[in-house]
């Protein structure tokens, strides 16, 4: 599917929490099945980022931006890494032409010149040191992107809330391995009205003790939807804890739990 230039707009929308109620919503609701949709979502998130490292954002963007997009700690770290970037390269620019204006090479026969031989010495070196940085950085960046390759296929299960704690026996969503697709689609079913605009978080905890953070989570109706790729998966218990993210950034765990059995 080819995107159009309004849902190029309506994604940096999304993004800076600029969108009607509705608008949201239809948005959320399509990135969970058009991969092309995603894509650009993630595009969007570097560019936003860039823009706002480079000060090149309105003031009510800038605002947006900080208050809004800024709210999860995935999209904190990417900002840093592009705050490291520029400042790195800015840096090692001003460091090598102060270098340059103050070394005084003695003159001679002008050598033939090759291919790149018209950058020097410092400058090829600039350029290795910067492209060395930039590796380390998009390394950084692929570990945490890792996980947001889409899907093709799912299984879907519905969860409902329950205030037992684990050793009490909570009702447990039964999910049998193998796994006959891809990925595993959750619907957790909100306990009560929440905010139409409402954003959230959900924490995945095993029995092993292991604790994995969920920042993209959709609402569809009156659930939070969050996908698992099958890999993930283990057999065990697991329990998600569900968190409302407001417009400062703060958050408010919803009273309860989601029960998972793996078998």
């Amino acid at each position: 599917m080819t995107l159009n230039r309004n849902d190029l707009i309506m994604i940096r929308q999304y993004l800076l929490g600029q969108l009607e109620e509705a608008q949201q919503q239809a948005i959320e609701q399509r990135l969970l099945t058009e991969d092309d949709l995603f894509e650009e979502l993630e595009v969007a998130e570097d560019e936003l980022s860039d823009e706002y490292v480079a000060d090149d954002l309105t003031p009510v963007d800038r605002k947006q931006f900080e208050q809004y997009f800024l709210s999860t700690p995935e999209r904190q770290r990417e900002l840093r890494f592009a705050t490291d970037l520029r400042q790195y390269v800015a840096k090692k620019t001003a460091r090598d032409e102060a270098t340059e204006r103050t070394v005084s090479l003695p003159r001679g026969p002008r050598p033939e010149r090759t291919p790149l031989a018209w950058l020097g010495q410092t400058q090829l070196f600039r350029i290795a040191a910067i492209a060395a940085f930039v590796v380390v950085i998009a390394g950084g960046l692929w570990f945490t992107r890792l996980d947001r390759h889409p899907p093709t296929s799912y299984a879907t299960f519905t969860l409902t809330i329950s205030n037992n704690n684990r050793a009490d026996g909570g009702p447990a969503t039964e999910i049998n391995l193998p796994l006959a697709a891809d990925a595993v689609r959750l619907y957790l079913k909100l306990p009560e009205a929440l905010d139409q605009a409402a954003r959230f978080r959900v924490e995945l905890l095993k029995d092993s003790g292991e604790t994995i953070n969920i920042e993209k989570v959709a609402r569809v109706e009156q659930a939070a939807v969050i996908e698992l790729p099958a890999t993930q998966l283990s057999r065990g218990q697991y329990a998600l804890k569900l968190y409302v993210v407001k417009s400062d950034g703060t958050e408010q765990r919803v009273n309860g739990s989601y029960f998972v059995s793996v078998k």
